[in-house]
């Protein structure tokens, strides 16, 4: 089941941005909400969590698959206890446009996912993704790229999957 906006407002009352068309599981888990940004046409998948004190945030038209965890901060173990101590190394995650992320994704603190960027299922990222990189393993590495003038066409023409499944379910409501 799906949380509407409002909903996730009055659950997340001190989430820092939520767009328009944004999609998310009732079983997300969020940490901090005041660290999170879900911009327009977002979608999360079902058993996500979004763990750790850093920033994330999640730019328009990007696509999140099932089970994804995200974490923005990391225990020091350069610490005076063992085995780390009790200041974590707190960093931000974005994920820019337009990106995919299949299931069961596992973002560490730091990375950048760039622009237009797949990472395959299963997936353990720990540094940035360049724009239209495809990436996918553990630890994520380059497997491909995409087809960077058929991306700009289907952008520059807003073809953008999640805005238009709004569309075509508000015409068949109406």
């Amino acid at each position: 089941m799906l949380w509407r906006k409002n909903e996730l407002k009055k659950l997340y009352t001190n989430i820092a941005y939520i767009g328009e068309n944004v999609k998310l599981h009732k079983d997300l888990k969020i940490a901090q909400p005041l660290n999170v940004k879900l911009a327009t046409n977002t979608y999360i998948g079902p058993g996500a969590t979004i763990a750790g004190n850093g920033y994330f945030e999640l730019q328009e038209n990007s696509i999140i698959g099932p089970n994804f965890t995200v974490y923005t901060s990391n225990h020091n173990y350069h610490a005076d206890f063992l085995p780390y101590g009790f200041s974590d190394h707190i960093d931000s995650i974005i994920i820019e446009r337009n990106v995919w992320i299949g299931g069961n994704v596992i973002i560490t603190k730091g990375p950048v996912v760039g622009e237009g960027a797949i990472v395959g299922a299963g997936s353990v990222v720990t540094k940035d993704v360049e724009k239209g990189t495809i990436v996918g393993g553990n630890p994520a590495k380059v497997i491909g790229k995409r087809d960077m003038d058929a991306y700009e066409t289907l952008k520059n023409s807003n073809k953008f999957y999640l805005h238009e499944k709004q569309q075509r379910l508000i015409h068949t409501t109406n």
